[in-house]
């Protein structure tokens, strides 16, 4: 298998071994600080320990002797690393202005292959590109609405950079595509008679005509939301800055197909209600029961530095979980009587508590999803659910053991798995939560044939259509008590 080593630092633990002595060797090495061996542990399992602290960032590969009395590992610089530096030696910067917006798209010789971050304050926007040098020196006065001066080079640290001179404070987007930067700056309104708030949850946008066309995208994890429509409105190409609490911003930007995008950055997560009159388009932000009748709080389980179990190949119960959760929030997503929200929809960490506050805060239903281990015994397999009682169980008229039942009722009937039944324990997203809840261990990973079958895309969308239409089940029974 292959892993990049955490924080620099590689830990093996062989399972029912014993080291001819159990004192602690100690060498060095080009690639590492440390290489330290021990016998971890003696009772109740025995449990040999390699530690290897290693210089810098490095990936490895381990495998085993077919008398499996051999363990060989093969340790590779990172290719990130060693990549060369490139160097940037022609570039051409246009500028396209109006009274509202500058537009800078700037045109390297090369494709942009690194990371860009930029760096702002009230008179200067820094640009630094990652791998990249600029071999070129180069002050362009342009004297528009926000643009004074750009500046190009490459700093101490070898980073190419675009430094902009700014003649007013202004908001900005970075665009990367192919060999081209596009910045584009953008007034900040702080109210006007043109945008406004109408309350302190309702943002009021004049307008000439009624708005056609809407699509609304939902970016909750990133506390974003996104409204598209054609109309026609009194302001655009701006930030409007509120900084309530209820929103941090609004910035309206005009499309390439003349439509208009509303980016809501908000406080908190919310439903909207996009309505208006003969005047003005209003959007209020909302607590999301007021607006939906079924929410769940999905939780695809670990993520981050936290993997979870792990088969002998190197999958990882973090990656196999978020999968199979993509696959439920599109069958939901397609389902307009059902709102769901996941704690995660990227490989990052979510601490235990904060799963569960924001299932309280805004679910009726939590479902958390899991994969199994029973490491070192590759034979176990199975599916099996958990829950915890709690306190408020009868005052909703559905518990959390009949959640959790039903939900392991549809997994084995539906993906033909050995049952492993319902039980309980004092996990921290189950004694947490106030509404009915349940945890899913889905299928062993330390089993090689049901590991190959959790790692199929059709199984897992055929684990995500089981949970849905456990769910289907579900709401068909409870009516969530709000």
């Amino acid at each position: 298998m292959q892993k990049n080593i955490i924080d620099n630092k590689l830990v093996i633990d062989i399972i029912n071994s014993e080291l001819n002595n159990d004192t602690i060797s100690t060498m060095s090495n080009p690639l590492f600080h440390d290489i330290r061996f021990s016998q971890f542990q003696n009772e109740p399992i025995k449990i040999s320990r390699f530690v290897f602290e290693a210089k810098q960032s490095l990936r490895f590969s381990i495998t085993l002797s077919d008398d499996r009395k051999s363990l060989n590992i093969t340790f590779n610089y990172n290719e990130t690393e060693d990549k060369a530096q490139e160097t940037i030696q022609e570039l051409d910067i246009e500028v396209v202005s109006d009274l509202k917006t500058d537009s800078l798209y700037i045109r390297l010789d090369k494709e942009i292959t690194g990371e860009i971050k930029s760096d702002y304050n009230a008179n200067e926007l820094t640009l630094s590109i990652e791998g990249m040098e600029m071999n070129v020196t180069e002050q362009e006065y342009i004297d528009t609405s926000f643009v004074n001066k750009i500046t190009t080079g490459t700093l101490s640290d070898k980073r190419g950079f675009i430094k902009i001179k700014l003649n007013s404070i202004c908001t900005y987007d970075v665009i990367l595509k192919d060999n081209t930067v596009t910045i584009k700056l953008y007034s900040v309104v702080i109210s006007s008679e043109s945008i406004n708030l109408t309350a302190a949850n309702v943002i009021s946008i004049k307008k000439n005509n009624n708005y056609q066309e809407l699509e609304e995208i939902d970016m909750y994890y990133d506390l974003r939301y996104i409204i598209i429509l054609k109309a026609d409105l009194d302001i655009v190409d701006t930030i409007y800055n509120i900084d309530n609490e209820y929103f941090n911003n609004m910035q309206i930007t005009t499309m390439e197909d003349g439509r208009v995008k509303l980016i809501i950055n908000s406080k908190d997560v919310y439903a909207y209600d996009i309505s208006e009159d003969d005047q003005y388009l209003h959007i209020q932000a909302l607590n999301p029961k007021q607006v939906y009748d079924k929410i769940i709080i999905l939780d695809p389980g670990h993520g981050g530095n936290q993997p979870g179990a792990s088969s002998e190949e190197g999958l990882l119960e973090k990656d196999m979980v978020l999968e199979i959760s993509k696959k439920l929030i599109d069958l939901v997503d397609a389902d307009d009587s059902v709102k769901i929200y996941s704690t995660r929809v990227t490989d990052k960490r979510v601490e235990l508590k904060d799963r569960a506050e924001f299932a309280n805060r805004l679910g009726d239903i939590f479902i958390s999803i899991h994969l199994n281990s029973a490491y070192p015994n590759t034979s176990v397999t199975g599916t099996e659910s958990y829950y915890y009682p709690h306190g408020n169980d009868s005052e909703i008229s559905f518990s959390s053991l009949q959640f959790a039942t039903l939900m392991q009722d549809n997994l084995v009937k539906h993906l033909g798995t050995i049952d492993r039944k319902v039980k309980t324990d004092k996990l921290v997203v189950l004694t947490s939560t106030t509404i009915p809840a349940t945890l899913l261990e889905i299928d062993f990973l330390s089993n090689v044939e049901t590991a190959h079958k959790l790692n199929s895309p059709d199984f897992q969308q055929e684990v995500a259509k089981s949970i849905y239409k456990g769910i289907q089940e579900v709401f068909s029974i409870y009516k969530p008590v709000r």
